[in-house]
């Protein structure tokens, strides 16, 4: 009994760590799943984790308000690498809501059952598309691995807000951009397009009314331009996966910097 009440407080920073990546990271973030199940996953999981994680129990401090601290610390180490693995899935809607706009489309707007946000329509048809190839791509397991080798990188106790953790962040907020923009690219670029055509057409044949033909046309060839592309963004998403384990251990590595 004596040695599960001494072991209390590291199980409880494990836990933290763990509930954090729970709390942000996508299809185990998401708020369809029920609170007291993920609440009881992350146990489960920091329970399996424990014998795991090497720690120096005279490192933990003593009182009430540091320990406290150090437990909000180990939830900020999980809420940024669930975040960060989000970041893929926010380029997504990103090209999504770009492509509505350009459609018509931005004031119809959908919920999110992720964030509880109102999201674009197409931006939300893409999110599940992307969802549904991260578990095929086995994405979930390696969201799972970098949040056990974050215990290696990101010992407990030893999270520190450095530069090098804000430049990473920074630099893998630029990637999502720079990923939304080469997604949405195709439909974009096609829609302009289409603009084009209409304007030379009202231009040319000024009896025509063009924003008649031109909405559901516009619609029309943004459905086409997105389903033709699917494969392509299949493989586009499987080589997005791929590097989320990297930047997820680049990312613990910046955060155990001194």
């Amino acid at each position: 009994m004596q040695a599960l009440v001494d072991s209390l407080p590291v199980f409880l920073l494990i836990f933290a760590r763990v509930t954090g990546v729970f709390m942000t990271a996508p299809v185990i973030g998401s708020q369809n799943v029920y609170p007291l199940a993920r609440v009881g996953a992350a146990a489960a999981l920091a329970f399996l984790v424990a014998p795991l994680v090497p720690v120096d129990v005279a490192l933990l401090p003593a009182g009430v308000i540091p320990y406290a601290g150090v437990l909000v610390k180990e939830l900020l180490v999980g809420v940024m690498i669930g975040f960060a693995a989000m970041l893929v899935f926010n380029a997504v809607q990103i090209a999504g809501q770009v492509v509505d706009i350009q459609v018509g489309f931005g004031v119809a707007n959908v919920l999110d059952p992720v964030t509880s946000a109102q999201v674009p329509t197409m931006g939300q048809f893409q999110f599940v598309i992307a969802m549904l190839l991260f578990l095929a791509f086995n994405g979930h397991h390696l969201l799972l691995t970098a949040l056990v080798r974050s215990f290696e990188l990101v010992p407990l106790t030893h999270f520190w807000f450095t530069g090098a953790l804000a430049t990473k962040f920074s630099d893998l907020v630029g990637e999502m951009f720079v990923m939304s923009v080469q997604i949405g690219a195709p439909a974009v670029g096609a829609l302009f397009l289409a603009e084009v055509a209409l304007g030379m057409v009202a231009r040319t044949v000024p009896q025509m009314n063009v924003f008649l033909v031109g909405i559901p046309m516009k619609i029309a060839l943004a459905f086409v331009i997105v389903l033709a592309t699917l494969p392509i963004f299949s493989l586009f998403a499987a080589r997005a996966f791929d590097g989320v384990l990297r930047d997820l251990l680049e990312l613990s590595r910046a955060m155990g910097a001194a």
